[in-house]
């Protein structure tokens, strides 16, 4: 009865191996449940159109035949203290088909580094295959943890983070791959962690790839107004632009101009045809200021057209308090600018020129403080959601701190 249990996950197995082997374009896989054993299909992989399916009836015994395989090959790896060239298919054979069930198991994994390091298997197959697995496992710590190691790997080959490692791994297809498992699992903290990572350490122009995050993530808050990680990626975007504009000497002012960095924005998605002038705070001829504030004003500019889309958020979508707590820290970053901008300004002697400015500033943190709490006061007293207004008042308790 084993001999044959044995046998037929063998063939399984090789079926699983030629249809990945033949079809290098698949991009997605999953379990198809099923009653039982089926007899309509000899076989129970089923592979159309670039998707895998394997039927649920074979996946525990598939399962463990490989499992099982595996360990044996790995005491067989330690000891002999090496890896056998005609065990390297095997291993890799064994360990994916783990992986692609059970992908937070680390001992596959590490098999699979060893087997990189040892320069029997190439790097790029495992980006690939990491990515096939975040399509069924979105969630999966230790597959983001291995494809982390396997750009750092990338990295490391190249010398260091420059335009080598740009043409080497595509950016824009690795932040693909983040907002894929997004999609797929709500408030998935590995996914955006490792989106974060990426524009940190692998982003070239990373001022330009915040810019454009923020309008691709936009459209996707648009539709998970609940998604505390989503939120907390965009107020990461502004940390990363705020930090990028501050520390560009005036020696460089240049830069900021050669990112083609938009100055002013159309109305957040859904406003009204009508909307007034508070749908931009800050309109200024941008040519006519110094460095410094134009750099201040980018930032400025771009918080207030966030804060604008939480207002539509809010609106239309009442009751999550995800949305509320990002306009929080939108607040916060616009009122922690006006403090900034004074703190420089007063260094030494203030000029009659720089004490107008700090007195336009001083009036346009009061301005926004009394717009933040006519706003959160109509949902107070008009709305029908009694979570909403308890909401809008936790708001307004925070607006109060603030002064």
């Amino acid at each position: 009865m084993e001999d044959e249990l044995s046998e037929m996950c063998k063939k399984i197995l090789n079926d699983i191996n030629a249809i990945l082997k033949k079809d290098l374009q698949i991009d997605e896989y999953d379990v198809i449940p099923t009653l039982g054993k089926t007899t309509l299909n000899r076989s129970p992989i089923l592979h159309e159109e670039h998707k895998l399916g394997v039927e649920s009836w074979c996946i525990k015994p598939l399962f463990l035949y490989c499992y099982s395989g595996l360990m044996e090959q790995r005491d067989k790896m330690k000891q002999i203290k090496r890896i056998l060239d005609e065990d390297v298919q095997s291993l890799l054979t064994l360990s994916r088909l783990v992986v692609m069930v059970q992908a937070d198991c680390m001992t596959a994994w590490n098999i699979r580094k060893e087997l990189i390091e040892a320069g029997k298997h190439k790097v790029m197959e495992d980006l690939s295959l990491s990515a096939l697995i975040l399509t069924k496992h979105p969630k999966s710590a230790e597959t983001f943890a291995h494809r982390k190691w396997l750009l750092e790997k990338i990295a490391k080959t190249c010398g260091a983070y420059t335009a080598t490692l740009n043409d080497t791994v595509n950016i824009d297809l690795e932040l693909q791959v983040c907002q894929g498992a997004a999609d797929r699992y709500p408030n998935n903290y590995n996914a955006w962690t490792h989106r974060i990572w990426v524009v940190q350490t692998l982003a070239k122009e990373q001022l330009k790839v915040c810019h454009k995050e923020l309008h691709t993530t936009q459209k996707w808050i648009n539709t998970h107004v609940s998604d505390h990680s989503g939120f907390h990626y965009r107020q990461f975007l502004f940390l990363e632009i705020s930090k990028y504009l501050k520390i560009i000497p005036q020696c460089r002012s240049q830069q900021l101009d050669n990112q083609n960095i938009p100055l002013e924005f159309d109305c957040a998605s859904g406003c009204s045809e009508g909307c007034d002038d508070d749908c931009v705070l800050v309109k200024k001829n941008i040519s006519k200021l110094t460095h410094y504030e134009k750099s201040r004003e980018v930032l400025v500019q771009l918080l207030c057209r966030e804060v604008n889309i939480t207002t539509y958020l809010i609106e239309h979508y009442p009751g999550h308090e995800a949305v509320w707590y990002h306009r929080r820290s939108v607040v916060w970053s616009l009122m922690n600018n006006h403090n900034t901008v004074n703190r420089v300004q007063t260094t030494g002697s203030p000029t009659e020129e720089i004490k107008v400015k700090i007195q336009r500033m001083d009036t346009e943190s009061e301005e926004l403080i009394a717009k933040e709490k006519k706003f959160s006061q109509q949902f107070i007293d008009g709305s029908s959601n009694t979570w909403q207004a308890m909401l809008a008042e936790r708001y307004m308790k925070w607006i109060d701190n603030l002064n």
